[in-house]
């Protein structure tokens, strides 16, 4: 019978836990900068703005598909009103 009644007063116990953790605000504010900048750029690039110069491996990407579409790439790339389609 005693384990019964401590077992409900067991089950009656609440407690909240709190993390024990610091967080640098400057750490925080730097990320959330980065964050936002990002963002920022990923909207202007959505909605057709100017996106600023290409990463090198981007340049990498648009050198091989030119090279490709120089070299007849087929089906690959056509050209449409002075543009070309992929």
């Amino acid at each position: 019978m005693s384990t019964l009644k401590f077992a409900q007063r067991v089950a009656l116990i609440k407690n909240k836990a709190i993390l024990n953790e610091t967080v640098d605000p400057a750490l925080i504010i730097s990320r959330l900068k980065k964050e936002n900048m990002e963002l920022k750029s990923e909207i202007a690039l959505l909605r057709g703005g100017e996106r600023g110069p290409l990463e090198n491996y981007e340049k990498e990407e648009c050198k091989a598909w030119v090279e490709k579409f120089l070299e007849g790439g087929g089906e690959e790339g056509m050209i449409l009103n002075d543009r070309v389609k992929i």
